[in-house]
């Protein structure tokens, strides 16, 4: 089972992929056990056809501990993802995606120690069904997300907590600055909701896990065709004893438009 879930995961980037050019969003992944999270990716959004477009981009991120603000104190996560979606019509999209992460583990108590096993591995296979529409300035989006996550121990053993089917709304908002429209306000909101699988197989009810509310500015650069998003995600999440935490996330990434698009001479 391991083994096919690897080999899906490596054949799928090369199938044509996702998404829409000044909707893409690099947004940073949500972390426990943090009080201020630093996250840098860079991407490709590469158009195939009129229906079919690609995003791929790799990002990593480092933490703090829960009570202090030394952002570049410790690893967190590296994430190496693929989009693809398929765009019927004008308003319409679905996209098929999968995700490889690996996140470090710490104690939750004072000095905040690497776990053991210090990291685990997660393979996420995921839908996203956008609604997508302009009015005025604005560009809205909202998006439906059905995650299907698996993990797994650094020896390739699944994880304590193996299995989990999240699922996660989202509305976003691209706002435009400036009549040339090179500069934007972007901001979302996203509810995730979570079930997982426990060692002894047991499933958990489905429940809220956190909100994430983001604001960037983005600026698109002409040549080479790139966006720059920089930015604050805020997370509001639920630790182990049900009770509301709260994490701030600094965010910058690069996302280069149709780089292997041949540009034609008049």
């Amino acid at each position: 089972m391991q083994i096919r879930r690897v080999r899906l995961f490596f054949i799928l980037p090369f199938l044509p992929l996702f998404t829409s050019t000044v909707k893409a969003q690099l947004s940073p992944p949500g972390l426990d056990g943090a009080k201020l999270v630093s996250w840098a990716a860079i991407g490709v959004n590469q158009k195939i056809s009129n229906r079919w477009s690609t995003t791929v981009y790799v990002g990593g991120s480092s933490q703090s501990d829960p009570d202090n603000l030394s952002t570049l104190k410790k690893p967190a996560i590296f994430v190496l993802n693929q989009e693809t979606l398929f765009q019927f019509t004008p308003n319409w999209q679905l996209a098929l995606c999968t995700s490889l992460r690996y996140q470090f583990q710490y104690e939750d108590d004072a000095p905040y120690s690497k776990e053991d096993p210090p990291w685990k591995r997660e393979i996420r296979y995921y839908l996203r069904m956008f609604y997508r529409y302009q009015n005025g300035p604005v560009a809205w989006s909202h998006s439906f997300r059905p995650e299907y996550r698996t993990f797994f121990e650094p020896n390739g053993k699944p994880w304590s907590s193996p299995e989990q089917f999240r699922f996660r709304l989202k509305s976003q908002a691209n706002i435009s600055i400036n009549n040339a429209k090179t500069n934007f306000i972007v901001v979302a909101n996203e509810v995730l909701a979570a079930t997982a699988e426990n060692s002894t197989g047991q499933w958990s009810s489905l429940q809220f896990t956190e909100d994430r509310l983001s604001t960037f500015f983005r600026h698109a650069v002409a040549k080479p065709s790139l966006f720059i998003d920089l930015g604050l995600m805020h997370q509001f999440w639920l630790d182990k004893n049900q009770q509301m935490q709260y994490t701030t996330y600094l965010s910058v990434d690069f996302l280069f438009q149709n780089p292997l698009t041949k540009i034609k001479k008049p």
